[in-house]
């Protein structure tokens, strides 16, 4: 399978899933693996609500079974926020780029980890999204909110 070969990936990753469904049960932690790994497929093809299902599937195993503060379950909020942003549902990405950057500062990274460095970034660009998308009224509670959130 050569780089960028999406089709092939999907592939693997469907029989994959099966797979691991039947020997491992469908809520599994490998299970997630393979449903986040899916979604970034889709996410990568540009198809915005096929990775939104299979990253909410992923999303709710890893917060079953690893528990709310966990790695994975922050990769895959930054991810669904990136689609959200994608989509250009603004107030949606900043919210889930909030809840990835809270996830991964509850595993212990500090702001110089780049996985912070990175959401941090993004939420700010969402913010100047929503500032000029949004009417005045919206522009001054989002100025609010931003002091000392991050």
């Amino acid at each position: 399978m050569k780089r960028g070969d999406y089709a092939s990936a999907m592939d693997c990753f469907e029989s994959a899933l099966v797979l691991r469904q039947e020997w491992l049960g469908r809520d599994h932690e490998k299970c997630s693996d393979t449903l986040h790994n899916m979604g970034l497929v889709h996410k990568n093809r540009r198809e915005y609500t096929d990775a939104i299902v299979l990253y909410e599937q992923a999303l709710r195993i890893r917060r079953m079974q690893l528990g709310q503060h966990e790695l994975k379950v922050a990769d895959t909020l930054y991810n669904v926020a990136i689609v959200h942003a994608n989509t250009s549902q603004y107030a949606q990405a900043l919210e889930t780029y909030k809840l990835a950057l809270r996830t991964y500062r509850a595993t212990g990274m500090t702001n110089d980890h780049p996985s912070v460095v990175n959401t941090l970034q993004w939420i700010k660009w969402a913010q100047k999204k929503l500032r000029k998308s949004s009417s005045p009224s919206r522009r001054n509670l989002l100025h609010y909110q931003e002091v000392g959130e991050c």
